[in-house]
């Protein structure tokens, strides 16, 4: 019980991490102000732990079931039984929000639909970011829907 409680807790404050650095990000994007390195790291690896996690979990997901659903179910009871088997789908929920996000402002930022005369630089650079993070995640999100339909490539033959 005590190590689910303290790693949830872990992938809890790892999850906002994750979902503060993208709202930095974009919002320095949108506003034209500085990022540092600091959260461009948090946006990169953090991301990319979120990421791993989402796609074991999705990996070990039969198709159709809530995902890691019965994997917490041995000895647990009541309320934290229930919150156990939800917060991985919620997890999950959280990072293709954070990685629609992404997609939305990193793409947009940095390729607007209209000429800009007056983009500075710290925007450009938190837009770029934003775009790395972004086709990071599109890719992800491609394995997560391989991974948790089963969709395996035809191997015989044409």
């Amino acid at each position: 019980m005590v190590k689910l409680l303290f790693g949830g807790l872990i992938a809890t404050v790892l999850l906002g991490l994750y979902v503060w650095s993208i709202v930095s990000t974009a919002t320095a994007a949108r506003t034209g102000g500085a990022i540092s390195a600091d959260i461009s790291f948090l946006l990169n690896s953090v991301g990319a732990l979120i990421t791993a996690t989402v796609l074991a979990v999705l990996g070990a997901t039969q198709p159709g079931e809530l995902p890691a659903g019965k994997t917490f179910e041995k000895g647990l009871t009541g309320m934290t039984k229930t919150v156990a088997s939800y917060m991985p789908a919620v997890y999950i929920f959280v990072w293709i929000v954070c990685g629609v996000i992404t997609v939305l402002y990193g793409f947009h930022m940095l390729f607007p639909p209209a000429p800009r005369t007056s983009i500075s630089a710290d925007s450009i650079e938190a837009a770029g970011a934003l775009n790395a993070s972004a086709k990071a995640w599109l890719g992800s999100a491609v394995v997560a829907a391989y991974a948790y339909f089963g969709i395996t490539p035809n191997t015989g033959s044409n």
